[in-house]
């Protein structure tokens, strides 16, 4: 295998979840994925209030790691990438925890900038050269990139993720009216630093929320990838999903089609969000994809890689 191809993987670790998938690289350029994971370890709980990861989190994270680390060994992979985004990059003790989760997993693991996130968040998604905007709706943050010929032309990162907005807004769910405003209005005061006019073209939503909405939308009894991705959600869809989220309790949701239940807590304040979105640059449709940063990853570091 060494002279013909390579494996890689990239790993994601994000607010809420860590990602991997990994891909196989040949002689010809081609880039073939051929596994994805996907494990809910809550990193950033309570990283917005206290800024600190908790011991209860890391140790949840590095079960997964060693899980992910056995799977690259049994594949064979030759190249482990791996970037951290918003909790790690918000947490004081973020150095100790990177070291920590780096050892288990055996290679370095970068923290990248929100910007970085972005562009990576695009490589990954992408899948033709049509002008696009990609929003990325992760835990702590978002991430906003117009790019069209497979290149970013502008990116951003908002500190808008759906484990924030849960912790702040949506602590007890149902949550109050008045709760569910000061959500809104704190949305739309990020949203509101963004020039708007410079994104255009297709909406494609990526991470948890946006592929948890599709499933739902379906009632799908499992995740399915296949009915997920490039599903396409309107605006009367989301909201009226919302709807019926916003009066329900976590216990209640955990009952729905197409929900994990890991993501039951947050998928209400991560739905809001990207209702917000779509109001805000006045888009009617989203179409969802369940690639996103891990991909990213794994495409950019297979750059590097050299026969």
């Amino acid at each position: 295998m060494e002279n013909k191809t390579k494996r890689l993987a990239g790993i994601d670790i994000g607010t809420n979840t860590i990602l991997m998938v990994i891909g196989e690289k040949n002689k010809d350029e081609d880039l073939i994925f051929i596994r994805n994971e996907h494990s809910i370890a809550r990193l950033g709980e309570d990283v917005d209030k206290t800024r600190v990861i908790k011991r209860e989190a890391i140790d949840r994270a590095k079960k997964i790691l060693i899980d992910y680390k056995k799977i690259c060994d049994d594949c064979k992979v030759n190249k482990i990438s791996a970037a951290g985004t918003s909790a790690l990059r918000d947490a004081q003790n973020k150095n100790d925890v990177i070291n920590e989760l780096s050892s288990v997993l055996g290679s370095e693991i970068k923290v990248i900038s929100g910007e970085e996130e972005a562009r990576l968040s695009f490589l990954g998604t992408i899948e033709d050269d049509k002008p696009c905007t990609v929003v990325d709706i992760g835990g702590g943050s978002t991430e906003f990139i117009y790019g069209e010929n497979r290149m970013v032309k502008i990116r951003h990162s908002l500190s808008i993720g759906a484990v924030r907005l849960t912790e702040r807004y949506f602590k007890i769910q149902p949550a109050l009216f008045n709760e569910i405003k000061d959500a809104e209005n704190f949305i739309f005061e990020n949203l509101n630093q963004i020039e708007k006019t410079n994104y255009n073209g297709e909406l494609i939503g990526v991470a948890g929320t946006p592929t948890t909405l599709a499933a739902m939308a379906q009632e799908l009894n499992k995740f399915e990838k296949d009915k997920v991705h490039n599903f396409v959600l309107d605006i009367d869809m989301v909201s009226d999903i919302f709807n019926k989220l916003k009066i329900l309790s976590i216990e209640d949701i955990k009952k729905l089609k197409g929900i994990h239940p890991d993501r039951a807590d947050i998928i209400t304040a991560g739905t809001l969000i990207l209702i917000s979105v779509m109001k805000f640059f006045g888009i009617e449709k989203c179409r969802v994809s369940a690639r996103g940063l891990r991909y990213g990853i794994l495409i950019d570091s297979a750059l590097d890689i050299k026969f």
